[in-house]
């Protein structure tokens, strides 16, 4: 991928993650570059490697991880991007077996306790019950 490329998709997605009007989804991730505003950047450098080391693919979840992080406003190409993607994908991954091991317990509980429905039951559903006595993850 070319650095100038990298630079497009970081314009988008910041305008994906900024504005309410930009729905990247929407315009597929066109912007309007101009090359001497990207020949300017104080971090070119870090573009031009990025570019080098990684795939179209990982370089969207790398900026996406660091606009999640709260990282909106610029100087996302800094010595913590790949440390802040590390931490995306760990979290990412720690949610997908907290799903599962949520799952599980849902299922335990609901033959423990002779339930046929997690969710519609008389009084509070089972998974209300589970979520307030932090038996299951509320991202669950």
């Amino acid at each position: 991928m070319e650095p100038f490329e990298v630079y497009k998709v970081y314009l988008a997605l910041k305008l994906h993650f900024t504005t309410k009007s930009y729905d990247i989804t929407k315009t597929k991730g066109a912007v309007r570059a101009k090359k001497e505003t990207f020949l300017k950047r104080k971090d070119l450098t870090s573009i031009r490697k990025m570019a080098r080391d990684f795939n179209r693919s990982e370089i969207i979840d790398i900026l996406v991880a660091n606009f999640v992080s709260g990282d909106k406003w610029g100087g996302i190409f800094d010595a913590g991007l790949l440390e802040t993607h590390k931490k995306w994908l760990t979290s990412k991954q720690r949610m997908l077996y907290n799903f599962g091991t949520d799952l599980d317990n849902i299922l335990f509980r609901m033959e423990k306790d002779g339930v046929k429905s997690a969710i519609f039951e008389g009084g509070h559903p089972l998974i209300f019950r589970m979520i307030m006595g932090q038996d299951i993850n509320l991202e669950t």
